[in-house]
């Protein structure tokens, strides 16, 4: 089985140049099912083969085949969806392609990048920002502005939190949200070995928006270090204007557990500080009892979807791609109001992933689940804490999940 190096995500959807490199002819797979109504991006196992984009009518059965089938890519892609776009970014020929998220499938163009990225998030529905710069720790990451309309680049701005050059020390980015006249970006620092440091609490940067200039630094002693290397969602925002953001405290998500537990903070509507009176301890929990969180996705009715750790014991096991993979994850929902959290049943233990793909649709999550010889869909219901096996990824990692629009 391939075994891939962590410095993938170098590739994983970076930054872009942002100019617009040529405007390729349409690529349809000759194989879309009548009715297609979703896309998968999925990455063979154990050969060089390239990244295919398959659609699929049904995700819920029978078997899905990258074979004779798909969109090919040019390399290990990352994938990231925006305004009904989705970005097919590769390391390999250090390019990335734009798709309109409708069925059949069309190329909207090719563009040229430089920097990996960190994180992204969407300010409207005509501008996403991008954190991107360089693996070592010598160097501080800028945030790029694009239109999505034009796919034009718009702005870059500097980004120098926590870079601390004479001590091998600088940030990385592992959530952005932006509320109103602030944006907040989540973050650890850590060590040109990209080692986190520091990790005995929970830092958020504080940026003015749009003018982009630092406005503070807020932190909690609580928990520690927020998000994980490799998924967007170290902040999320719910419905009403809540910011949350997670502490995964976990060995095996590639973070040197402090004294401190995994556990969800919470910045209130209107305030940029985190509040005082609301933590959910998830770690010393009795649904949980000692587990911790390695990724967290808003589902929606002020619920999020956990792939939690069960075993902690041994560095970076939680991902699939690790030498050290092992099926420790389960899923939980947690209740952001109540603060209730319920194990799910009906899911097996797995791997965890590195830009962990999830479709909401309908009140229900889909997420992939892999132990490293089988990988399945399965939907997971918030409501009942249940999921369900759905189609197999035949032999392949599935690297995201997409709902399609007819045209």
């Amino acid at each position: 089985m391939k075994k891939l190096n962590f410095t993938f995500l170098s590739a994983l959807c970076t930054v872009v140049a942002l100019f617009l490199m040529s405007c390729e002819k349409n690529e349809v797979d000759p194989n879309i099912p009548e009715g297609a109504k979703f896309a998968l991006a999925l990455s063979p196992y154990g050969t060089e083969s390239l990244d295919v984009i398959v659609e699929t009518d049904n995700i819920m059965e029978g078997v899905i085949s990258a074979v004779g089938n798909g969109i090919e890519q040019n390399g290990y892609n990352g994938y990231i969806s925006y305004n009904n776009t989705l970005f097919s970014a590769s390391f390999t020929s250090r390019s990335i392609k734009a798709y309109d998220l409708k069925s059949p499938l069309t190329s909207r163009g090719e563009f040229a990048f430089e920097d990996e990225l960190g994180v992204t998030t969407t300010t409207d529905e005509n501008t996403l920002l991008l954190i991107s710069g360089r693996r070592d720790a010598t160097s501080a990451k800028k945030i790029t502005s694009f239109d999505m309309n034009t796919l034009e680049k718009l702005d870059d701005f500097s980004l120098p939190i926590d870079l601390e050059e004479d001590n091998d020390l600088s940030a990385w980015p592992t959530g952005m949200i932006q509320r109103g006249n602030y944006l907040f970006v989540s973050y650890f620092q850590r060590t040109s070995q990209f080692y986190p440091v520091d990790t005995d609490k929970a830092k958020v940067a504080v940026f003015s928006y749009p003018e982009m200039e630092f406005e503070k630094q807020i932190t909690d002693e609580r928990t520690g270090t927020l998000g994980i290397y490799g998924n967007n969602n170290g902040l999320i925002e719910t419905k009403n204007g809540d910011i949350y953001a997670y502490s995964s405290n976990s060995y095996a998500s590639g973070v040197a557990p402090s004294g401190n537990p995994s556990a969800i903070l919470r910045i209130k509507n209107g305030e940029t500080d985190f509040d005082p009176a609301y933590i959910i301890d998830f770690e010393n929990n009795s649904a949980t009892q000692g587990q911790k969180i390695n990724f967290m996705h808003y589902v929606g009715n002020n619920k999020v979807i956990v792939r939690k750790i069960v075993d902690d014991s041994e560095l970076y096991s939680a991902f699939g791609n690790s030498e050290n993979a092992k099926a420790i994850c389960e899923f939980a929902v947690v209740d952001l109001v109540t603060k209730e959290i319920k194990n799910v049943s009906g899911a097996p233990k797995h791997w965890g992933q590195l830009m962990t793909p999830v479709l909401v649709k309908e009140g229900k999550a889909f997420m992939a689940v892999s132990n490293g010889e089988e990988t399945f869909v399965y939907q997971i219901d918030p409501e009942t804490a249940t999921a369900v096996k759905g189609a197999k990824v035949e032999g392949l990692e599935l690297k995201g999940i997409y709902s399609l629009s007819a045209n």
